[in-house]
Order: C-alpha cells, then sequence, then structure tokens
C-alpha cells in the first residue's frame, strides 16, 4: 500500500511569501530610479531569477515529499552503504538536486508543464499572455547578461509572441515601465 503524501501548506507556500516580499521591495526601488540605470538592471535580473528560484524551490519541496514524481537511474549499493541512512539521503538530496538543476535549464513553458504534470495539476491555470510576457522577460534578463540587451538570434527565436524586436543588433530598451510591467507579471 502506497503511503499517503504529507505536504505543509505553509512550507509549500514559504517560497511564494518570500519571492513575494522581494518582489514588493524591488518594486518601491525601482519606483525612484532612472531609466537604463544599472540598478534598475540588476533589480530586474534579480526580479526574474527569484522567480525562478521561488518556482523550483516550491518544486523540490513536492518532490521531496512525493516518493513517486522523481526516478532515480539504477544505484548499486553495498550493505554498509544501503544500511547508512545518511549515504542514502544523501543520494535522494543529489538526485533532486540533478533533477530540479536540470529543469532550470528548460524553456519556461516546459518548466511549467513538467511542474504541472509532476504535481498532479491537470488543468494549468495559467493564462497563455501572461506565460508569454514571462518568456520575454526571462529571455530579456538573458539578453541583458550575455550581450548587453543587443538582439541576437537566441533572443528572437526564444522571446516568442512577446518578442520586442526581431532586429538583430539592435538595444532593447529597459525602460521603467518595461520592468515595472514584468514585476506586475511575476507578482499575479
Amino acid at each position: 500500500m502506497k503511503r499517503p503524501m504529507l505536504l505543509l501548506v505553509a512550507e509549500l507556500q514559504a517560497p511564494v511569501e518570500m519571492f513575494r516580499r522581494r518582489l514588493r521591495d524591488i518594486e518601491e526601488k525601482c519606483a525612484t530610479l532612472p531609466a537604463n540605470s544599472i540598478v534598475v538592471e540588476g533589480l530586474f535580473t534579480l526580479a526574474i531569477s527569484g522567480f525562478e528560484t521561488m518556482l523550483s524551490d516550491v518544486y523540490r519541496y513536492y518532490l521531496e515529499h512525493d516518493e513517486v514524481s522523481f526516478s532515480f537511474k539504477e544505484i548499486r549499493l553495498s550493505r554498509d552503504e544501503l544500511m547508512d541512512p545518511t549515504h542514502v539521503g544523501g543520494m535522494v538530496t543529489s538526485e533532486l538536486d540533478r533533477q530540479v538543476g536540470a529543469l532550470g535549464y528548460q524553456r519556461f513553458t516546459v518548466v511549467l508543464e513538467t511542474v504541472c504534470k509532476r504535481m498532479r495539476i491537470h488543468e494549468p491555470p495559467f493564462d497563455t499572455d501572461l506565460v508569454n510576457r514571462i518568456v520575454e522577460a526571462k529571455e530579456s534578463r538573458n539578453l541583458l547578461l550575455h550581450s548587453n540587451l543587443r538582439v541576437t538570434r537566441a533572443y528572437v527565436d526564444k522571446a516568442g509572441p512577446e518578442v520586442r524586436s526581431h532586429e538583430l543588433g539592435a538595444t532593447l530598451p529597459l525602460t521603467p515601465e518595461y520592468v515595472r510591467r514584468v514585476l506586475g507579471d511575476l507578482g499575479t
């Protein structure tokens, strides 16, 4: 008989609440900063990264409590290793870290689909336009980090329907209005 999964709602929601507090702080700080400021760029990057971390932390907590949600490849253990709970626990932790970390490198839509499927959310309550805007914001963050907001083929290919420019080499603006919209999207 399969034992029931016990999730504590407060612990499942803790990463969400931490992200919401951080997001409010970022929104307050961004309200007074000039456009294209390095501080705005940093806060924008922090907001996107915080969102990704929040999603990963919620997913990891879920996986930690649902042994059928993740799979191991075949592992050979000696009797001593099997009897040592710290060794086995460390292997479980390592595998969880590997699976959650690998998911972080996937497209955002794949991440959402995977998390919903594993958490048994059959009809995800996501607004397609909102998801598309978040996809574009994540790609803008990547563009900021990798090419100083100069449009690349990777951005055009990955940003989806909300792509802000198709002109390779053009510089995307990081306006206060854009950042406020992204922060609002991340907070919904």
